[in-house]
């Protein structure tokens, strides 16, 4: 097969239940890169919430906040961001933090990993980033008020939040308010949890970028994912897969269906597509 741009998703999908790559999966896309395939991180989480996993699979790009950030990882350097407005972020953040005892919140800029609390998901993937990769660093702050962040001056590449409890009176009563502001991408990659982006960010548009920077033809790409924030790269890319555990909506858009994330479809799949069963028996 000639060389092929291969775009993961991480959360329900390159990633188990346990939010890890088997070590099958790694196996499967290390045979690939070795082969000469291009392999990419595409996700909605913060280039800092998602380097640790591209380091695992040593991934030669990553498609950070939903295509808000394209990054060279071979060359560790930026290639492009969108940021968002720097005054709507603000008045985005300022709703937000009305909420802030129901909500979790998060937002990124290109360095730092910005949230009102960290979770115990978060601590474990800050602290295994940690002790893998000692020589790095993973930049996160805890913002507990909005007056902290009244004269913020960094750009903002991407804001997250979702419901904290069972109850989403706030949170849906929140969406509806975001829901009236202009010049945003509102997407949810999963029921309840919403990312913010500037209009023009999306993974498919990162993946057009990436791709004619790369001189490829989108034919070449295949995307792997289980979300609604996939649909732009699914609608884009030459094949797509969903997982049997991915949304309806990206189901009926998707060229083949995998095997759920917990049962390692993307590397199944992947040895079907690459005809590589022989290798992995």
């Amino acid at each position: 097969m000639n060389k092929k741009i291969l775009s993961f998703d991480l959360d329900g999908t390159l990633l188990n239940g346990e939010h890890q790559i088997t070590a099958k999966t790694q196996d499967v896309i290390k045979a690939l890169k070795d082969m000469g395939h291009i392999i990419i991180i595409n996700t909605g989480r913060s280039y800092n919430a998602c380097n640790y996993y591209a380091k695992l699979i040593d991934a030669d790009y990553i498609l950070a906040s939903n295509g808000a950030v394209i990054y060279d990882n071979s060359k560790n350097e930026l290639i492009d961001k969108i940021p968002l407005d720097n005054k709507i972020s603000h008045e985005i953040l300022s709703i937000l933090y009305k909420n802030q005892i129901d909500l979790k919140i998060q937002w990124d800029s290109i360095e730092t990993y910005y949230s009102n609390n960290i979770t115990p998901f978060e601590t474990s993937y800050i602290n295994n980033y940690k002790n893998d990769y000692p020589q790095s660093v993973f930049n996160y702050k805890i913002i507990k008020n909005f007056n902290e962040i009244k004269n913020f001056n960094e750009e903002i590449v991407q804001i997250f939040f979702h419901c904290m409890g069972d109850n989403k009176t706030v949170y849906m009563k929140v969406l509806q308010e975001l829901n009236q502001l202009n010049h945003v991408n509102i997407v949810d990659f999963r029921s309840g949890y919403t990312d913010i982006n500037h209009p023009l960010a999306s993974k498919g548009n990162g993946l057009r970028a990436l791709t004619q920077l790369l001189k490829m033809s989108m034919e070449d790409v295949i995307v792997f994912g289980d979300g609604n924030n996939d649909i732009s790269a699914f609608e884009c890319a030459g094949i797509s897969v969903a997982m049997k555990n991915a949304c309806l909506e990206l189901k009926e858009l998707a060229t083949i269906i995998a095997d759920y994330h917990d049962k390692d479809g993307v590397a199944f799949t992947l040895m079907d597509l690459f005809k590589l069963k022989h290798c992995f028996l």
